[in-house]
């Protein structure tokens, strides 16, 4: 049963102002280091968190989903807020890797290392999103893939 897209909408934009909150605590230079260290792993909860919510329960072969569907089908449906959410997290984690703002999250840009860290942790223990969802996986040929090359030359540059 597909979600209507005002639920749709507040379960990603109130994702999305938890992890924006939790990433300006552990971005302020003049927390504690507790009050940092606890930010941190909040986010990193919140994080997966989130991609858990995304993906389904069961693996479902060749579930792809659209942002904006007229009609739904076996083989394409509408996206839930949490799957929005994940995609819009997971762009913004690249871009901000990249050197690049956030766009979704409300967040000032921080260390490359924790985002680093961010993105190794959903690739690794997350990968049926990546298998199951077509918006997981263009986000990873198209933005995740570029950005591994560019670190790879950069490394081997140095």
């Amino acid at each position: 049963m597909p979600s209507s897209p005002s639920l749709c909408s507040h379960a990603q934009e109130g994702a999305g102002q938890v992890l924006s909150l939790c990433m300006r605590i552990y971005s302020h230079n003049k927390s504690s280091p507790t009050v940092i260290n606890t930010a941190a792993a909040t986010v990193r909860q919140a994080v997966a968190l989130l991609f858990d919510h995304a993906v389904p329960a069961g693996p479902a072969e060749g579930s792809n989903f659209s942002f904006v569907s007229s009609s739904t089908s076996s083989a394409e449906r509408v996206a839930t807020g949490p799957e929005i959410a994940a995609v819009f997290l997971l762009q913004d984690l690249v871009n901000m890797c990249a050197g690049s703002p956030p766009a979704w999250l409300k967040c000032p840009m921080f260390g490359r290392g924790f985002v680093l860290d961010l993105l190794e942790f959903v690739l690794l223990h997350r990968p049926v999103a990546f298998q199951t969802n077509s918006a997981f996986k263009a986000l990873l040929q198209n933005k995740v893939w570029l950005f591994g090359c560019y670190i790879v030359f950069a490394v081997v540059r140095v």
